[in-house]
């Protein structure tokens, strides 16, 4: 319980920063519960999705290389802006102001995101934040539920909030390895486009007083799921954001609507994390860029073809997911899993991975990196004893007498 506490209060400020950013970016733009006249309208939302991918794309290809100052000057417009809605919204056209905060929003994006890998464990700080976001979602949809009045106080709330995020540390700008963005990247647009795709057909069918936070409450179960998956099996992430989809569209083909919007949101949860953790795997503005708005350029393309009428909305969310499902499962099958580094000196080292535990393995991935034994307990989450004990039996099935040998024998199998 104390690590608990001890680790909330070191990394408060960036899941509270990330937190608070996500509440805003889906009661205010997105979802347009603090925008009455703007309430789900269909054009406003687009030019939002619009705007925001271009900048972080923006981001991605040239704007990476501008200093911390200009990030943080866009994070305190986009908060000014937010909070003087209320008193300016008669004078500004709704389209003029939603323009402008996916511009400065895209930035804030790519920011806060990539600024993470200053705490210590980012992954885990972002899921908590993105847990905390919509949390606060559903208290805020309960609170103008009942009290409607408050509107603009709220939004004048989460608009100043946003400058929490002003404390978070300075990212880095460049992108030094591409090939694992190059890879997945074009996975994330497909994934968030058939996502965004199902979830603007199914949400129409219901208002957010029938779901009583029933949706958001899943999306947070998925969180926190994908957050213990992503310390033990982090490569599971991807197959089941790929495998809820299409079980997604299987309930829909039975007529289960809100079972199938409930499966969507599982499946945004675990795919939210996923690119988040690729985002942190290397953590950087120009990388953030690239994914996030590979993940919102998804969703604007979704948008037209959920809107089709005459049904078609519904079956191409229903084939779309189906094919796509279909099509990576059969893939993931007919690949083999590609080896990591440790597990390719392990096999060359005459062992596998199958040779040791699960604790076994974890220490064993914390040695081979480097990292002092007090790190690799505090990393796996067991006491510094109990890591010496998993040490000393790796020594003993990899034949060797202490780290610096059973370094030696890993790495000399690599060369």
């Amino acid at each position: 319980m104390r690590e608990i506490l001890n680790f909330l209060k070191e990394n408060f400020r960036g899941i509270a920063a990330f937190g608070l950013f996500d509440l805003w970016l889906l009661s205010f733009p997105l979802e347009g519960y603090l925008l009455l006249e703007l309430h789900r309208t269909e054009e406003v939302y687009k030019l939002f999705l619009i705007t925001h991918t271009a900048t972080l794309l923006s981001v991605g290809a040239l704007l990476w290389r501008l200093n911390g100052a200009f990030y943080k000057g866009a994070l305190i417009f986009t908060a000014l802006l937010t909070a003087l809605y209320p008193f300016i919204g008669s004078l500004i056209p709704p389209k003029v102001t939603i323009g402008l905060l996916g511009i400065t929003s895209g930035l804030v994006s790519a920011w806060l995101v990539s600024a993470l890998s200053g705490f210590g464990r980012p992954l885990t700080v972002a899921g908590l934040g993105l847990i905390l976001g919509n949390a606060l979602l559903t208290l805020l949809i309960l609170t103008l539920k009942a009290l409607p009045e408050l509107n603009d106080l709220l939004t004048v709330t989460v608009g100043i909030a946003l400058l929490s995020g002003l404390k978070l540390p300075e990212p880095a700008g460049r992108c030094t390895n591409w090939k694992e963005v190059k890879r997945l990247a074009p996975m994330v647009f497909l994934i968030y486009l058939f996502l965004g795709n199902s979830y603007l057909y199914l949400v129409k069918e219901f208002s957010p007083s029938s779901l009583f936070g029933a949706d958001n409450f899943i999306y947070i179960l998925s969180i926190g799921l994908a957050l213990y998956l992503a310390k033990k099996r982090g490569e599971l992430l991807l197959p089941l954001t790929v495998g809820l989809l299409g079980l997604s569209a299987f309930t829909l083909t039975l007529g289960k609507k809100l079972l199938s919007l409930l499966l969507i949101q599982a499946s945004a949860g675990f795919s939210d994390l996923f690119s988040v953790r690729l985002i942190l795997k290397e953590a950087s503005l120009q990388r953030a860029g690239i994914v996030v708005g590979s993940m919102v350029g998804g969703i604007l393309i979704g948008l037209p073809i959920a809107s089709l009428p005459g049904g078609w909305g519904s079956l191409s969310a229903l084939v779309g997911n189906i094919v796509f499902s279909g099509l990576f499962i059969l893939s993931f099958l007919l690949k083999e899993r590609e080896l990591s580094p440790l597990e390719k000196a392990v096999r060359e080292a005459g062992l596998t991975r199958e040779s040791f535990s699960k604790r076994e393995w974890q220490v064993l991935e914390g040695l081979y990196r480097g990292r002092s034994l007090r790190e690799i307990a505090s990393e796996i989450g067991i006491s510094e004893s109990s890591v010496k004990t998993y040490t000393r039996r790796i020594y003993q099935k990899a034949g060797v007498r202490g780290k610096r040998e059973l370094l030696e024998k890993l790495r000399s199998s690599r060369k």
